[in-house]
């Protein structure tokens, strides 16, 4: 896996999060968010397909319960 392909599979973990109601998969969430962060890229185009999916995962995130956040 590349780091720039890492907020795909966050996202992926978001959308498979609700569907499934797996604890784990909602524990995961908030320790991907650090690391996403620390490899945003600051150059254009790979920095825009890292931002196209952060509205999915901060929904997603902000969906967590409080004990998560």
């Amino acid at each position: 896996m590349k780091p720039e392909d890492m907020e795909q599979i966050v996202d992926g973990i978001c959308y498979a999060w609700p569907l499934s109601g797996e604890r784990v998969i909602e524990s995961m969430l908030p320790a991907a968010l650090d690391p996403l962060i620390e490899d945003l890229d600051p150059s254009g185009r790979l920095l825009s397909a890292q931002a196209r999916v952060a509205p999915s995962i901060l929904y997603q995130l902000r969906e967590l319960p409080a004990s998560y956040r």
